[in-house]
């Protein structure tokens, strides 16, 4: 599959695809704020509405830690459970993950049924031959596999696939793209075809479309799913302009690295303070409870990052955010203030995980002053 898809032959003709870059840059045109010209896919409104792709990736092979799975995990949950959080991404556009058309339509939840009737064994074998085998069977067998346990579904197969290789494989929602072929002249039905074929068809068209617009764009860095958002961009972007301040998923539905650390300091912080069936648990040491839900203490949290500036605000230094963390001592984490208190508003405040590690339940105060005596840029004053 690699060698066909590398010698991918150009799906079109160079004088056939100019017409399409014509309407691509008048796409863009339209939805970029002031109406700027289209620079490249990592700027402007094509890095805000499609760059999140390899960020998902990033953030979903980070969550997934399959380098560490072992056969000994079949059927323990722990499989599952990793590839559910690598699913449910907060402005994971890839593919349906809320229940705005009802639970079980939310791309994770035959995932999450599995696991809550313990059916664990045949989908983490499945799993662990996509992402963990040193020799995994061939493409095409783990495909009919994916169909076999999933349905005919393209969204999340196409997503499992991209997650094994963002360089190989792209994430495929079949109306958007198959629009976007048509306007390119290529006649390839993707609507109700999901099958290992009519995939790699589709994998040959974008590799060979990807070395094309390296060419037309003169961006020697442009990668395959940058072809894959070219094609959803002529498919589905709207060619009327947007009011500004607005996204094409929606007002406020801008998902950065801050919101990314929200989301993943927010999980872990309730994931603390919650047992199992979900309720506070009681403990004799210091309380760690929080009033806050999710959603309101993601958003909390991604305002202190917002207003600490992206720094630590112990030590005034960078925070490493998702999806590139280069020094996981430098990842942001939540501290509370006062040590007596919970998490709440105004007790919490973001910080590098080393010095939240080094001041454990040390008053604020008194680590700010030892800091201090050992010269390190101090963050704003609480």
């Amino acid at each position: 599959m690699a060698a066909m898809l590398n010698n991918s032959e150009p799906p079109m003709s160079q004088a056939a695809l100019a017409d399409s870059l014509e309407l691509f840059r008048e796409i863009v045109t339209v939805n970029e704020v002031g109406g700027r010209s289209f620079v490249s896919f990592r700027q402007g409104v094509l890095d805000g509405e499609e760059g999140y792709k390899a960020r998902n990736h990033a953030i979903a092979r980070r969550r997934m830690g399959s380098e560490a799975w072992t056969p000994d995990d079949i059927g323990s949950g722990k499989i599952l459970t990793a590839m559910v959080q690598a699913i449910a991404i907060p402005g994971n556009n890839l593919l349906t993950i809320d229940d705005r058309n009802g639970p079980d339509t939310r791309a994770q939840f035959p995932l999450e049924k599995a696991l809550s009737e313990g059916r664990t064994a045949e989908m983490e074998a499945f799993f662990h031959a996509l992402y963990a085998e040193a020799d995994p069977p061939a493409d095409a067998h783990l495909f009919s596999v994916a169909v076999d346990l999933f349905g005919r579904t393209y969204p999340l197969i196409g997503y499992l696939f991209f997650l094994r290789d963002i360089d190989k494989f792209t994430p495929l929602r079949p109306r958007g793209l198959q629009a976007g072929l048509t306007e390119l002249g290529i006649n390839y039905p993707l609507v109700q075809q999901c099958s290992w074929e009519n995939y790699a068809g589709f994998l040959r068209i974008v590799h060979g479309l990807r070395p094309m617009l390296e060419m037309a764009f003169d961006d020697p860095r442009l990668r395959l799913i940058d072809a894959h958002s070219f094609l959803w961009v002529l498919g589905s972007w709207s060619r009327t302009p947007r009011p500004v301040g607005t996204s094409k998923h929606g007002p406020s539905s801008s998902y950065g690295p801050a919101e990314m650390a929200a989301y993943e300091i927010a999980g872990n912080i309730l994931s603390t303070v919650s047992g199992a069936n979900g309720q506070i648990v009681e403990r004799r040491v210091k309380p760690k409870a929080t009033s806050m839900g999710r959603q309101e203490l993601e958003g909390h949290l991604a305002d202190l990052i917002h207003s600490q500036k992206g720094l630590c605000a112990l030590t005034g230094l960078p925070l490493d955010l998702p999806p590139d963390i280069a020094d996981r001592e430098m990842m942001a984490s939540p501290d509370r203030i006062d040590s007596d208190l919970g998490y709440e508003k105004g007790n919490i405040q973001v910080v590098c995980w080393f010095a939240n590690r080094w001041k454990g339940d040390d008053s604020d105060a008194n680590f700010r002053r030892l800091l201090s005596r050992l010269g390190a840029g101090l963050g704003p004053a609480q």
